[in-house]
């Protein structure tokens, strides 16, 4: 399942998957502009967006992609998003980029 997959690049393995949960998680968070945070709603948003274009396009263009194919198309994207932000040296932060694989160039001084 690819929701299972993205919940443990995000800390959300205790989460159930159902919609409402994933949603309650994820209210607390909405304002706050932590590394987890950010990254928690782009992998949900990416999630959403290209579960549903599979969907849409299993249905209507008749084509597939695999699980990993569209693992690895959130992920790239929430990658791609990730470069553009700059972030706060903490231990968090750095996991976090050693785990998306993103330059360290991305912290800024920790204040």
């Amino acid at each position: 399942m690819v929701w299972e997959h993205m919940k443990s690049l995000i800390g959300m393995l205790n989460i159930p998957s159902d919609l409402n949960s994933i949603v309650d998680f994820l209210i607390p968070l909405a304002k706050m502009r932590l590394a987890r945070s950010v990254i928690a709603k782009l992998v949900f948003a990416a999630s959403c967006y290209f579960i549903w274009q599979e969907r849409n396009n299993r249905l209507f263009m008749r084509s597939k992609r695999s699980k990993d194919q569209v693992i690895d198309i959130i992920k790239s994207n929430v990658r791609l998003k990730l470069l553009t932000c700059k972030f706060k040296k903490t231990k968090n932060v750095q996991m976090m980029i050693h785990l998306w694989k993103l330059p360290t160039s991305l912290i800024g001084s920790s204040r």
